[in-house]
């Protein structure tokens, strides 16, 4: 099932300071969480674009994903990775952080262990201020 929260509006944490950008690490999981920040950024057709082949949400739940990304990219800004806190071949955890509101959030991604490594699950969330320094997941 592939299921993606955006409980952001009340939930995730403003940033103190100014946060660096990470850069994932060169596995299928690292690589699916690049091209999620990337579409994502970029917005519009190529966000569809990305949605379209890099995952497998169906066509239904596509639309609300797609509406609910530029609601949240017009509202919180572009993101950037701000730390990977837990990561695997077919998994990654990061803590990204909303460029415009300097929000962060809690963005766990999977994908398949075969190629082409389709997203077969991805959610965010607010991050807490223990995750967000790089306390317990």
């Amino acid at each position: 099932m592939f299921a993606l929260v955006l409980a952001l509006a009340a939930a995730i944490v403003p940033a103190q300071a100014s946060t660096p950008s990470v850069k994932a690490p060169d596995t299928p999981a690292g690589r699916a969480l690049t091209e999620f920040v990337e579409s994502f950024n970029a917005g519009g057709d190529k966000r569809r674009t990305w949605v379209e082949t890099r995952t497998t949400v169906k066509d239904e739940p596509r639309a609300n994903i797609l509406k609910m990304d530029a609601e949240v990219l017009q509202q919180y800004g572009p993101m950037t990775i701000a730390r990977i806190a837990n990561a695997s071949e077919a998994s990654i955890v990061a803590i990204v952080r909303h460029d415009k509101s300097g929000a962060h959030g809690h963005l766990t991604i999977n994908v398949e262990a075969a190629a082409p490594h389709q997203v077969v699950n991805m959610s965010m969330r607010g991050a807490t201020p223990e995750e967000v320094k790089g306390g317990t997941e």
